[in-house]
Order: structure tokens, then sequence, then C-alpha cells
């Protein structure tokens, strides 16, 4: 007699259980991993200013991090403290359970005190991200201006005045270098000035580039091109001994 298995022994599967992003992809939380990588888990609140650090409290590290920096290969989702907590990542953490950690140190970037500064540096937002210095860093504040004033209309990111940038960086603390930053911006090695289809700037940063982005625009070092990106006037390049194209 030949013996066989009774199928309803044979009901239990094998399969791996879904990834973090096959989950919340299903569930109609997120569309895609790009998705999930740059704008975290939304949280869906009355935010009181268009800030990440007030809407984005999940960010997921997808486990690609090589094993000599501490990565095992798993999707890792990390839960940032937030002040608000909105029904969209209440249902991530019913969904996921116990795969949601505490963000662990060192084991993801946390975002949030750049994107609190870069989401409210505007003229309009600038008075509530001074207000709300402790959820960002003096460095990521600065950085935001550079970022701010260099971007221009045709870009995602609007302009900010210059009356804007100077407030910023004085309510940092940022002195005002008695040069007009001209020693900044002749530095090739801190302000980055090269030619691609064209002269282009490529501030690096550096400690100081906040006023010799504000001194630049305004002793005409450097100017806004038709496409909106910032390019360097032709006394920055003699200036600075570059060959002119």
């Amino acid at each position: 007699m030949i013996r066989t298995t009774d199928p309803r022994q044979m009901s239990f599967s094998f399969d791996p259980p879904k990834s973090i992003l096959a989950v919340l992809v299903d569930a109609g939380i997120v569309r895609s991993e790009t998705e999930l990588m740059w704008q975290g888990i939304p949280n869906e609140i009355d935010a009181p200013a268009p800030s990440r650090a007030y809407t984005a409290p999940i960010l997921v590290y997808a486990g690609r991090m090589k094993l000599s920096y501490g990565g095992d290969g798993r999707d890792h989702l990390y839960r940032l403290p937030a002040a608000h907590v909105g029904a969209t990542t209440r249902r991530v953490m019913d969904l996921l359970g116990s795969r949601i950690e505490e963000n662990r140190s060192g084991a993801v970037v946390d975002h949030r005190p750049w994107w609190h500064a870069v989401d409210l540096m505007s003229d309009e937002w600038l008075p509530h991200l001074l207000t709300t210095r402790h959820m960002t860093e003096d460095p990521c504040i600065e950085r935001a201006v550079v970022i701010s004033l260099e971007c221009g209309p045709n870009r995602i990111r609007g302009d900010i005045s210059l009356a804007t940038a100077r407030t910023a960086l004085a309510e940092i603390g940022s002195e005002e270098p008695d040069d007009r930053s001209v020693e900044l911006l002749l530095d090739k090695k801190r302000f980055g000035v090269h030619y691609a289809d064209g002269w282009v700037i490529n501030p690096h940063h550096a400690p100081g580039t906040g006023w010799a982005m504000v001194h630049g625009l305004e002793d005409k070092w450097i100017q806004r091109g038709r496409d909106g990106f910032l390019r360097p006037a032709k006394k920055l390049l003699e200036a600075r001994g570059e060959v002119l194209q």
C-alpha cells in the first residue's frame, strides 16, 4: 500500500514574510521605495509648519548597508521621536508591530535637523524656524541659507530674499566678515566655480559660505542666469584667474 500525504497537512507555506516595503505598498501607505526612502512615512497631522520634522517621524533603512558597517541585509524601519503621531503612523505601527525599531545611535541618519532647516528656510516661515531652533542645528540653518539662495525660480525651491538670509545668519550668531567675504569667494578650495556648459558656482558649505553668498549677490560677484542658476560674474572669474571660455 502506497501512503499518500493528507493535503490538509500541506497547508503550511515556506514563503518568506513580506518585506516592509511590500507591506506598506500593499496597504497603500507608500507607492515606491524611492518615496519611502526620501520622504519617510507621512504623519497625517495638522502640522504647525511645513517641515518634515513634523510630518515624517518614521524613516526606513532598507538593509543594504555593508556588513562591515553594521548592516545585516534585512529591512529596518526606525521610529524617530515625534511631537505628534498621526493616523498613518499609528496604522504603520499596527501593521508592522515589533518590526519597527527605536532609532539606535548610528543605525540610521536622522535627517530631521536638516529637513527642519531647509523646509522652513523661506521669507514666510523663517520666524517659526528661529523659534524652533532646538529642532535643528546652526550649521543646518547656514547650509539652508546657501541652498535657498542658490536655487532660482525655475528650481523646486524658490529664492529667499537677502534680508531673510541676513536675518537667519545673524540669529545663529554667524559673524559677518569685515572683508565682505572676498577672501572666501576667491578661495578655489572653499568656494567652487567650474565650467560645465557654462560657468556655475558650487559652494562647498564651508563655514562662512552663507555670508559669501549674501555678499556675492550684493557686490555682484555672482549673478543669476536666465535658467535660475547662480553664475559667477566676469568680475569674480577675472579676480580668481579663471580661464574665460
